[in-house]
């Protein structure tokens, strides 16, 4: 028996929050305000980054490059949004006291190209002022620590 058959009380009244037909993947939740999350969606055509309140409303894009993107990644006291390009990472300021994406700012966007990176994906916090990880399908090491100042 799953979900569908016993109401959901086998997962905890687990339900839907989002109902499309494209990939959707890679779901972070805010560790600030545990209120809402990003996501990947390719509900727009390409793999964007998205974010959502964690009943499913409020959903807006935060992404429309030409490329997909992968991998968001929350920093660890919510204020920032970091997320992956092949050869970027963009990382986007958030509202301190919701939470939400801050469009009165534009998003950093940190270039790898520089340091011979053509592909990669990973992209995770080390610590609030920049400092990221991230994998590399070039042909330096796999795992790189980078800094990208404001």
């Amino acid at each position: 028996m799953d979900a569908a058959h016993d109401g959901g009380d086998r997962w905890g009244g687990m339900h839907r929050i989002s109902n499309v037909s494209k990939i959707e993947v890679s779901p972070r939740v805010n560790p600030k305000t545990g209120s809402d999350l990003l996501f990947i969606s390719g509900r727009s055509g390409r793999q964007q980054l998205w974010r959502m309140n964690l009943d499913g409303t409020d959903r807006e894009m935060l992404t429309t490059n030409e490329g997909d993107v992968s991998n968001p990644s929350w920093s660890p006291d919510g204020h920032h949004i970091a997320v992956r390009t092949y050869s970027q990472v963009f990382i986007f300021a958030t509202d301190s006291v919701t939470g939400s994406v801050n469009h009165a700012v534009e998003p950093r966007v940190c270039d790898l190209t520089g340091l011979g990176e053509a592909q990669g994906e990973g992209v995770s916090w080390i610590n609030d002022r920049g400092r990221l990880v991230f994998t590399s399908e070039g042909r330096r090491a796999p795992l790189n620590l980078g800094d990208c100042p404001p």
